[in-house]
């Protein structure tokens, strides 16, 4: 009987430390999937961050060469020209820099669990086998 107890706990302590195991296991899982999450959701911020500071500038130049051109004293055509060439190609790239911009689609973010552990799981009943050795103590020696 005590040997049978011996067992009976050792055996409880391995189920144990296998547990253990699994546990880390999964959570090192969750682990890097969140970091995956994490750095998509970082790199998509940079990208919104720099759509909004490429159309704050935009708008800027837009605005200064605008201002510089109501500004201006003289009347020339040439001045007014150039005014208005600068104006137009300013507008061009802003035209083209939102044209890129509209061409990116919402984002949204959802996730699809490798079910590849559920499987296996729902396939188990029990962590392992326990065996039942039946030994005489002449066997021992």
């Amino acid at each position: 009987m005590i040997s049978i107890e011996k067992s009976y706990k050792k055996i409880l302590e391995e189920i144990k430390a296998l547990r253990k195991t699994i546990n880390d296991s999964l959570d090192q899982l969750e682990m890097n999937t969140k970091q995956a999450l994490n750095t998509l959701l970082a790199n998509v911020r940079t990208s919104i961050q720099t759509d909004i500071e490429n159309c704050n500038q935009s708008i800027k130049s837009i605005t200064c060469v605008k201002e510089d051109w109501l500004r201006r004293k003289e009347k020339s055509k040439s001045l007014k020209f150039i005014k208005y060439r600068k104006c137009c190609d300013q507008s061009l790239k802003t035209k083209a820099f939102l044209r890129a911009m509209t061409t990116k689609n919402e984002m949204t973010l959802s996730f699809n669990p490798d079910t590849t552990i559920k499987q296996t799981l729902s396939t188990l009943s029990v962590l392992g086998q326990i065996l039942s050795n039946l030994y005489h103590p002449s066997d021992v020696n």
